[in-house]
């Protein structure tokens, strides 16, 4: 009766998980980096209207747009609402994005590779169990902070190398995202911005019914004691 009684809970859980994936409770950060793409705002367009707490986060006070394609798009300079060092309880969040920047200006996330902090931030948040999310040429972010080993990916081909160093299985560009666990890797985010938010979302949910089976699982363990 106890294992009847408990899949009955999970589908009731699962059903308000579906759901909650779009709910005003879950809190994103962006991680930005210089040369921001202008594809940042297609994302975060979707995070707001899945009704996500939306917070910027990066390593100077001001990012700038891509010279190449976003400045002249006309996208602003953003002002970021902390600088990363001020982060000091990844666990707040729900989600970790790294936002899109043009790799064709070169060198893209180089402010973030050439931070250690921000790379043991990434890597607190993948073992804390957030929802990480890397897009285009980000996980070459995620390679650097060593989270890649095993974790199959999408990203920019030209950095292939990078990736295999990391550990991750690499399956190719112009694919739809990618979810592993709580890592979710995407390209096109012009065609495939909302797939890609949607990617979150459902890695979220896969993470919040792992813990609820994991805590019905302990309770279980604790009565046949």
């Amino acid at each position: 009766m106890r294992r009847v009684n408990g899949f009955i809970f999970c589908l009731v859980i699962l059903t308000l998980i579906c759901s909650a994936a779009r709910a005003e409770n879950v809190k994103i950060l962006l991680l930005m980096s210089n040369n921001y793409g202008a594809n940042h705002y297609l994302d975060r367009d979707n995070f707001e209207e899945f009704g996500w707490d939306v917070t910027t986060a990066g390593l100077s006070q001001t990012v700038s747009p891509c010279p190449l394609y976003a400045g002249p798009l006309g996208c602003p300079p953003i002002i970021v609402d902390f600088h990363v060092l001020e982060i000091t309880d990844i666990t707040q969040y729900d989600v970790l994005a790294l936002m899109p920047v043009s790799w064709r200006a070169g060198n893209p996330h180089s402010d973030l590779l050439g931070s250690p902090e921000t790379l043991d931030l990434i890597a607190e948040a993948v073992d804390s169990g957030l929802v990480v999310y890397a897009h285009c040429s980000g996980p070459i972010v995620l390679a650097a902070a060593g989270v890649l080993e095993g974790v199959n990916i999408t990203g920019r081909p030209e950095y292939q190398a990078e990736y295999l160093a990391g550990g991750a299985n690499y399956l190719g560009s112009n694919v739809l995202p990618v979810i592993d666990g709580n890592i979710v890797t995407s390209t096109r985010g012009m065609y495939y911005h909302e797939a890609n938010c949607q990617a979150i979302a459902t890695a979220l949910e896969n993470n919040q019914i792992r813990n609820i089976q994991d805590d019905d699982k302990e309770t279980g363990d604790e009565e046949e004691k």
